[in-house]
């Protein structure tokens, strides 16, 4: 392949200290967190990150520790009803998040429940989120009057053997630890 000399930046522009640790595309926007804060693309510009000079001013970064808490890193993140689940170790944030970043709501937060596995945490069908949590395998589902989310203990029947497991793990092993759903019968797969 010949070479171009053509440059492209990719990222949060000419930004210093940003360390990303995870990506994520949603609604034609591509989501990078780096700490605390969620950068995101511009609608169909995978490489316009921070750039308020490009078409619509769509595309910047949100400070998610604004709004509740002690700051934690952000791990993960997952799509939830159209709305996004933004993961730290210790809380989950719900979020609608519209182009418009002005537009962003917040809708629910979990405090005492989170990840620190980001390859864990895998949607299952819109109405269902599966992770791994400190205490075992967690999910966040519908409530059927509400449409809210609630914290559901589904791993309960091996939160024993999954705790037991963790304890013994260094945290590498638990940052580590990555999840699948089956495609055929749509089952959670977690390597830990």
């Amino acid at each position: 392949q010949s070479v171009s000399g053509e440059q492209a930046q990719v990222g949060a522009g000419n930004l210093t200290g940003v360390n990303p640790t995870f990506c994520f595309t949603f609604n034609d926007k591509v989501y990078v967190l780096a700490g605390s804060i969620v950068y995101f693309s511009g609608v169909g510009s995978p490489t316009v990150f921070n750039a308020p000079e490009s078409a619509g001013y769509l595309n910047g970064f949100v400070q998610l520790t604004n709004h509740y808490s002690t700051p934690e890193d952000l791990v993960s993140i997952a799509s939830f009803q159209g709305r996004l689940i933004f993961f730290s170790r210790q809380t989950a944030q719900i979020w609608t998040c519209p182009a418009d970043p002005a537009q962003w709501q917040l809708n629910q937060i979990f405090d005492f429940i989170g990840t620190r596995s980001r390859l864990s945490v895998k949607s299952v069908g819109d109405l269902e989120v599966m992770f791994l949590d400190e205490t075992g395998v967690r999910s966040f589902r519908v409530r059927d009057n509400t449409l809210n989310a609630y914290a559901e203990d589904l791993g309960s029947p091996i939160d024993e053997i999954v705790q037991a497991n963790l304890a013994a793990s260094s945290d590498g092993v638990k940052n580590a630890a990555v999840a699948i759903v089956e495609p055929a019968s749509k089952r959670y797969w977690l390597f830990l």
